[in-house]
């Protein structure tokens, strides 16, 4: 939590410095992957599923055309996973429901305007799980020990990891309200570039598709 306070301190220092300052609520469809394929005993399976996002930024720091915008994100994202691998002496497999909250800090640090005022932004995440819930089960089985399998209630066996870092794309584009406010629908796209998880039979990582409408108040 002391790290979540210092992101937000972080972010309402360059606030005086800001031109524009957003607020977006929406809705996000996750699905968790894995970037291995299925090969030899490896098998997996994902399912997306629909969850909420909402946060607010800053933008219009500097004059310069390539000019950064901040984020602080929170997601709250649902998913399936099944990966499962093993050989000639035993096989072992982990399936759950996953839910996790997440409060991240977005950094878009390369953006232009491209055609009619569609804005396109492309940087970087870094997220942290407050809350996490994995039900399902791990099984195992081994021609000398025999079977075992855990149930996994609540994140009993805590397969969730609390930091994770994403590449992350946007398209808006604004419309005018008066001088001072306008709004704009967003689609962003989040791809992780770290586990997930762990304890799982392979690195395991989300996609996100983000669906928001965007307030925009014009601070200068």
């Amino acid at each position: 939590m002391k790290k979540i306070i210092f992101l937000v301190l972080i972010l309402s220092s360059v606030l005086s410095e800001a031109q524009n300052f957003e607020v977006s609520a929406g809705a996000n469809l996750n699905r968790f992957f894995s970037y291995q394929s299925e090969e030899s005993h490896f098998r997996k399976d994902f399912e997306s599923d629909f969850g909420y996002s909402f946060g607010f930024g800053i933008s219009g720091l500097t004059q310069k055309r390539f000019n950064p915008k901040f984020y602080l994100h929170y997601d709250h994202i649902e998913g399936y996973l099944y990966t499962g691998d093993g050989g000639l002496g035993g096989s072992y497999y982990t399936s759950a429901d996953v839910e996790r909250n997440e409060i991240s800090i977005h950094a878009y640090l390369f953006n232009v305007t491209a055609i009619k005022k569609i804005d396109l932004c492309f940087g970087l995440s870094a997220g942290y799980s407050i809350h996490s819930v994995a039900n399902g089960e791990k099984y195992s089985f081994n021609i000398t020990q025999g079977s075992n399998s855990s149930t996994i209630d609540n994140d009993s066996v805590q397969i969730n990891k609390n930091w994770s870092f994403s590449f992350i794309g946007s398209l808006q584009y604004p419309i005018n309200i008066n001088e001072s406010i306008s709004l704009a629908p967003k689609y962003s796209f989040h791809l992780g570039l770290t586990n997930t998880f762990q304890y799982l039979e392979s690195s395991v990582t989300s996609m996100k598709h983000i669906a928001e409408l965007v307030f925009i108040y014009k601070l200068k």
